[in-house]
C-alpha cells in the first residue's frame, strides 16, 4: 500500500476519493477483503461514485459474495445509465447476464 494514500486518508478520512484509492491499494496488495469496507465507505459518502460501485462489485465477486456483487452491479448499472455512460452500462449488462441466476435474468 502506498504511503501517500495512507497519508491522504489520515488527512481526509471523509473524502470518498481517498477511500476509493485506499480500496484500490488494498486490491493491488492482494487484500480484497480489506478493500471492501473502503469501497462501501466511498458509496456512503458519495452514493453516485460509479467507479467505487464497480470496484465494490468486483471485490464482492472476488471474495465469493455473489448476491452482494449482483446487487451492487445493478446499482452500478443504474448509475452508469443516469450518468450517460453507455459503454460502462453495456459492460455491466453483460456482467449481470453472466452472473445472475437464470430465474432472475431480465
Amino acid at each position: 500500500m502506498t504511503g501517500r494514500v495512507v497519508q491522504a486518508f489520515r488527512i481526509s478520512p471523509a473524502d470518498p476519493q481517498v477511500h476509493n484509492s485506499l480500496g484500490l491499494a488494498f486490491i493491488a496488495a492482494g487484500r480484497v477483503s480489506d478493500a471492501i469496507p473502503h469501497f462501501e465507505s466511498t458509496l456512503r459518502l458519495d452514493p453516485n461514485f460509479l467507479d467505487a460501485c464497480i470496484n465494490l462489485t468486483k471485490a464482492y465477486s472476488d471474495v465469493g459474495r455473489p448476491a452482494d456483487a449482483i446487487t451492487t452491479a445493478e446499482r452500478a448499472l443504474r448509475l452508469a445509465e443516469s450518468q450517460s455512460r453507455p459503454d460502462i452500462a453495456a459492460q455491466l449488462q453483460n456482467w449481470l447476464r453472466a452472473h445472475r441466476p437464470a430465474s432472475t435474468t431480465r
